[in-house]
């Protein structure tokens, strides 16, 4: 066992993973407290035998595995894993889940999907959301009523450099100095609605106006190499003639983020569904207002009297 000022944590997915530094940071937050990473779990009936000795607790964060399987598969390897969650709860490891969302992106098998959540919250010794309704979700869907915690999602004010104006934004990206620019950031998934957002703005403007601008930046993380051509395509069939609408589908550095938040004037997050969304804590990162749906933690990061 550890001694008391330190708690080993081995994660799932690995801390790297990914272009969001969303785990780096929350980590980092936990570092002065004794928390210490010492690596990502594969969450093989092996792993969990041989570090027994060398990790105390397994903190499970958004889908992991299983996302594109087929339904068959799914139910094949849905029973393994509670056996391997029993096993890790034997050799006396803790088990925590942050409860970034109900179901993934792709909202497949949905009720396999809730299996294997209903397991993962009885079998955790905490569950942590963040925001204070998915408390009241947690216990109503998953029957879960104790070991529930509420952590607020981080911004990102320490990862991100903020230092150049508006005027020196639009000037980097080659935009208009004068126009109203709507940004919509973040991966392109099935449920984005980034198809909303175009409609609700080639409805409030031409295709060649220079009063307003669309920005749509992200890579596209649909699913497979065909559903990700299939996507882009639809998008930009969907943008046609608008010369305002712009579309970049490379992965933004980190260096270069704070052009396109500094350059807008809102932030659009145009989501068919969502839970817990960190584009809207990058928007508030940047001071950046956001149009949004009512929904999961937006309802409660967003409201009209800010």
């Amino acid at each position: 066992m550890t001694s008391k000022r330190t708690i080993r944590i081995s994660t799932i997915p690995s801390i790297d993973e990914g272009p969001n530094p969303y785990l780096k940071l929350f980590y980092q937050g936990l570092r002065p407290y004794g928390i210490e990473v010492v690596g990502s779990c594969p969450f093989t009936r092996a792993w969990l035998r041989e570090n027994r000795e060398h990790v105390d607790l397994i903190h499970f964060h958004w889908e992991w595995g299983h996302p594109h399987l087929r339904f068959l598969e799914f139910a094949v390897l849905l029973p393994l894993f509670v056996g391997k969650l029993i096993m890790a709860k034997r050799l006396g490891y803790r088990i925590v889940w942050t409860l970034h969302d109900f179901f993934p992106p792709h909202r497949q098998h949905k009720v396999l999907q809730y299996l294997k959540h209903l397991s993962l919250a009885h079998l955790s010794d905490g569950v942590f959301v963040n925001f204070r309704q998915a408390l009241n979700d947690v216990h109503r869907w998953f029957l879960k009523k104790e070991g529930l915690y509420h952590v607020p999602h981080g911004n990102y004010r320490h990862w991100y450099t903020n230092t150049i104006s508006k005027e020196e934004a639009r000037r980097a990206l080659g935009l208009p100095a004068g126009a109203f620019i709507y940004l919509a950031f973040g991966a392109i998934r099935p449920n984005r609605g980034i198809e909303m957002a175009v409609e609700a703005f080639q409805g409030l403007t031409s295709p060649n106006a220079k009063d307003a601008c669309m920005l749509i930046v992200g890579p596209n993380y649909w699913g497979r190499e065909r559903r990700k051509k299939a996507a882009e395509l639809s998008i930009k069939r969907q943008i046609g003639l608008y010369t305002n609408i712009r579309r970049v589908a490379e992965l933004v550095r980190d260096d270069e983020v704070q052009y396109y938040f500094n350059a807008s004037d809102v932030i659009v997050l145009p989501n068919r569904y969502i839970y817990t969304s960190g584009s809207a804590l990058l928007a508030l990162t940047f001071a950046r207002p956001i149009i949004a749906p009512r929904m999961g933690n937006l309802i409660e990061l967003v409201n009209d009297e800010r």
